[in-house]
């Protein structure tokens, strides 16, 4: 014969199988926010390491001059074009180049040259000849006036004109664009820090205080 229960030990049986799935609800909640807490701390502190290597690349180029390459080889120089049009004022943008190699220049590139007019910034000249006998090469800056360069003094060759990321790479190993830099990372990593990641710091005991003495005096 069959046992059935009865209407006390059928209410006995609820309150225990719902005692034990709110506990393990509980304990699913905490650690799905344990989790949670732990996924953020993680995420924030890997950007702030890369934040971190990005101060020290852009430092190398400012620190070590010799050592300011890119990835592929590149350096980064201030330079103008000759523009009767726009003289004596130049308009000057970042420039990419590489180092002057007389066994791969052709008369298809252009030569960095510093200090004309008395600058001190680059210039961009075309090449019109090529003496690899006597290590020289003619070149002109409005196409009229020549200019010959032993191959010892040429420092580069001009490659394109900078992108927005490599101008900020270039402006950011400045020593004013490296403060910037620092500053802006201060104070995005410092808000993101003290609003999202831990807002308690936010929060002040002093008006707290006054509020519950308030009430005990009501």
């Amino acid at each position: 014969m069959e046992q059935f229960l009865t209407t006390e030990e059928l209410l006995l049986a609820i309150s225990n199988n719902y005692t034990d799935f709110s506990t393990q609800a509980k304990a699913n909640q905490g650690k799905n926010k344990v989790k949670k807490i732990v996924n953020k701390y993680v995420i924030y502190w890997s950007i702030v390491f890369i934040a971190v290597l990005h101060l020290v690349f852009a430092a190398i180029p400012m620190l070590f001059k010799d050592k300011g390459l890119s990835l592929l080889g590149y350096r980064y120089e201030i330079t103008y074009r000759f523009n009767e049009l726009t003289a004596p004022e130049y308009p000057l943008f970042i420039a990419v180049h590489h180092r002057f190699d007389s066994q791969r220049v052709t008369d298809d590139d252009f030569l960095l040259i510093n200090g004309r007019f008395g600058t001190k910034y680059y210039n961009i000249e075309d090449i019109l000849s090529i003496n690899q006998e006597n290590g020289e090469i003619i070149s002109t800056f409005d196409g009229t006036t020549t200019s010959t360069h032993p191959f010892d003094e040429i420092e580069a060759v001009y490659y394109r004109k900078a992108n927005q990321v490599e101008t900020l790479y270039f402006i950011f190993g400045t020593p004013r664009g490296f403060i910037m830099l620092i500053i802006g990372n201060l104070v995005v990593f410092g808000g993101l820090y003290m609003f999202y990641i831990n807002p308690k710091l936010l929060i002040s005991k002093k008006p707290k205080k006054e509020s519950d003495h308030e009430e005990q005096k009501a």
